[in-house]
């Protein structure tokens, strides 16, 4: 009966021992997730802010362009009408303009690998500063 009541004590004593160290294995694991949990919520955070940031350098990229764009064709539109005025014939300012356009156009279109290069490099070197 001795032996029976001493087997018993020492199993309760490796059970507590397990419990605790259950225990502290429950603590570790807790961390881990919590600290898991942290970085995806603050690659959340990342994701949102960057998608903010471009969300507003698009808005603005779109309102310049606008008004840019408005700003140019009245600027041509007046242009066209003092070479209207000066050459005497109602329509030669508005093809005159209009040629101007096309010559740009097509020197754009010949130039399009150039640009896009450009762009690229000047996107991927304000990636690189952001970072």
């Amino acid at each position: 009966m001795e032996k029976e009541k001493t087997t018993t004590n020492t199993e309760t004593d490796k059970m507590q021992g397990n419990g605790q160290s259950n225990k502290a294995i429950d603590r570790l694991i807790d961390s881990i997730t919590g600290m898991i949990e942290t970085y995806v919520e603050l690659a959340k955070l990342e994701v949102r802010n960057g998608l903010a940031f471009s969300l507003t350098y698009i808005i603005l990229a779109t309102v310049l362009i606008f008004f840019l764009s408005f700003s140019i064709f009245f600027f041509s539109l007046g242009l066209a009408v003092i070479i209207n005025n000066l050459s005497g014939i109602n329509y030669l300012g508005y093809f005159i303009i209009a040629s101007l356009y096309m010559i740009f156009l097509v020197l754009i279109i010949s130039q399009r690998n150039n640009i896009k290069a450009r762009i690229e490099m000047v996107i991927s070197e304000r990636t690189k500063n952001d970072e």
